[in-house]
């Protein structure tokens, strides 16, 4: 199964589709309603929309720069590697960089110094904000990276628009820094497809 997600993604990538943002999160759709048709309810069913958008990331910076990431549990937690970028995925940041511990769905680094990183970007996925306090929640994260890093801040949602001025206001407060990435349907100010905030975070190597 992983290795046909994989071939879908690479597809993606490499046909260079317009807004794999689209394309990635109607598999994670499509995945949920033929688990509603086996099993009477997609209940419990997580993971998937990270792992498409992780190894989309992934395989974009491979293309881009011709690099390769390798598995590296060396650490106290597990890394891709490549020569010039760090990739984890709900990994505890704290373990890498001076902020208090959180864990990104995905987060990159460069590596800075002797044995130092640097957060480059942080992504957070959401499906939809179930209440109020989870939207803060969420934001309070960013938050605490926009104050301690320097960090891009990517918000990917899968769903319908929700807390549009929230959301907004966040990204505005955070100008530069704070984007929304998801359907181009949706009116979101401050929103970017994926390939350029891949591309956003590339350039801060």
């Amino acid at each position: 199964m992983f290795d046909l997600l994989d071939a879908h993604v690479k597809r993606c990538v490499e046909e260079s589709v317009p807004e794999p943002e689209t394309v990635l999160a109607r598999t994670y759709r499509q995945f949920g309603n033929a688990l509603k048709q086996r099993v009477g309810t997609s209940s419990g069913f997580t993971g998937l929309s990270e792992y498409l958008f992780f190894r989309y990331i992934l395989r974009y910076i491979e293309e881009r720069t011709q690099a390769s990431f390798t598995l590296d549990t060396s650490k106290s937690i597990t890394l891709f590697r490549s020569p010039s970028l760090l990739l984890t995925h709900d990994a505890n940041i704290a373990r890498l960089i001076d902020v208090e511990q959180q864990r990104p769905d995905i987060a990159v680094f460069a590596p800075r110094g002797a044995g130092g990183y640097s957060l480059l970007a942080a992504f957070e996925l959401k499906i939809y904000f179930t209440s109020p306090h989870a939207l803060s929640k969420a934001l309070d994260k960013f938050s605490t990276l926009a104050q301690h890093t320097d960090a891009l801040l990517f918000l990917i949602l899968l769903g319908g628009m929700q807390y549009k001025r929230e959301l907004d206001k966040f990204c505005q407060t955070h100008e530069g820094r704070a984007f929304m990435i998801c359907d181009s349907a949706l009116a979101y100010e401050h929103r970017l497809g994926l390939n350029e905030a891949i591309g956003r975070v590339l350039s801060r190597m």
